[in-house]
């Protein structure tokens, strides 16, 4: 008959079973306090034999991780960054659930995470690539009349005051238009390291909405929201919200001084979410439509804007692993549709009505 392992003994086996696995790993019990962990992890300190130490407490993101995954074994793993002496950490998480508590296994994804940047970084250089020919032009055109300008006032000794002014203005608003240019193209081509992390699209929506309505002082444009709960996507939130907010202010520009704007979130049966901003403008003209996302075009008026806002909006969309659509309405004005993969993490919500 075989006597009970001791546990000392099971203990030790414990302990050589974590160490044989490649990557550090974590051993939890049933209310999340650190039993047991395989080797150092960067940036933290976790020592069991010190006391108990919740996981919560050393690594809220590995903790909002292990409760997204809920119980079950689908989705066993969970994407994690965290900033770790000045730099990123991108880390996996895999999890699998034991008889009274989990085992938490984190790999390190942060050189994937570097090539995947590269990557961008790239893809972002050849768009701009494409891009050159327009930039010359669209930059060439405001310092021609730069140029010109600045000849008519030098070869006149007997300018005016008020011509002085009025020439002054013309060169300071080509001079801007330059700046303008210059600097989303900075923008686009600069690829950031900041992390890409689930979070509830409508957040981005409100905070696009209330830029615009403060660049929209003294127009009773109509903005109206209708969110989804829930609706969670993976990505740079800065990024999609600059999406939303060049579609607002295009939009705001259609509908003139008293139009009204409609901004749905929904989440589709196929996993993706869908954000469909609509207006009662005039609609987009058909032989506009094919070109409303080409670099530098534009029907507004010259010298307001620089046509890159959807342009950027398109490529930005398309990193995220979706798609930048516009069509006209039945009844009348435009539609944008920003179509993107759905998160599969659980929200709080959600965990809180299944505990209920």
């Amino acid at each position: 008959m075989k006597m009970p392992m001791s546990d000392a003994r099971m203990d030790l086996c414990r302990e050589e079973l974590m160490q044989a696995f490649p990557w550090p790993t974590i051993m939890l019990d049933q209310e999340g306090f650190v039993v047991a962990v395989s080797r150092p992890l960067p940036g933290v300190t976790i020592s069991p034999v010190q006391g108990r130490q919740h996981l919560g407490d050393l690594l809220p993101a590995y903790w909002a991780a292990v409760g997204e995954a809920g119980p079950g074994p689908c989705e066993r793993f969970r994407d994690v960054a965290r900033a770790v002496d000045g730099r990123w950490l991108h880390e996996r998480l895999w999890m699998s659930a034991l008889r009274d508590g989990m085992l938490l296994f984190v790999e390190d994804r942060s050189e994937q995470m570097t090539t995947s940047q590269a990557e961008l970084q790239r893809d972002r250089l050849a768009s701009l690539g494409f891009m050159v020919a327009g930039v010359c032009h669209e930059i060439s055109n405001p310092l021609t009349a730069v140029q010109s300008m600045m000849q008519m006032l030098l070869g006149r000794a007997d300018v005016s005051a008020e011509a002085l002014q009025k020439g002054l203005r013309i060169v300071s608003e080509n001079v801007r238009r330059v700046m303008d240019i210059s600097r989303r193209m900075v923008d686009f081509s600069r690829v950031g390291d900041e992390p890409r992390v689930p979070f509830e699209i409508d957040a981005s929506i409100i905070e696009a909405i209330v830029l615009l309505r403060q660049g929209l002082s003294g127009k009773a444009v109509s903005v109206e929201h209708f969110p989804e709960l829930g609706a969670l996507v993976l990505g740079n939130s800065g990024q999609l919200q600059e999406v939303i907010y060049n579609i607002l202010i295009n939009a705001a520009h259609a509908v003139g001084e008293a139009g009204r704007i409609f901004v749905t979130t929904a989440q589709t049966g196929d996993r993706r979410v869908l954000v469909r901003i609509s207006d009662t403008g005039p609609g987009i003209p058909e032989e506009v439509l094919p070109r409303i996302f080409e670099p530098f075009f534009t029907t507004r008026p010259s010298g307001q804007g620089t046509g890159l806002g959807l342009a950027i909006a398109y490529e930005f969309v398309r990193e995220h692993g979706g798609e930048l659509r516009a069509y006209n309405n039945p009844n009348g004005g435009a539609t944008f549709e920003i179509d993107l993969p759905a998160h599969s993490a659980r929200t709080q919500h959600e965990r809180q009505s299944e505990q209920a």
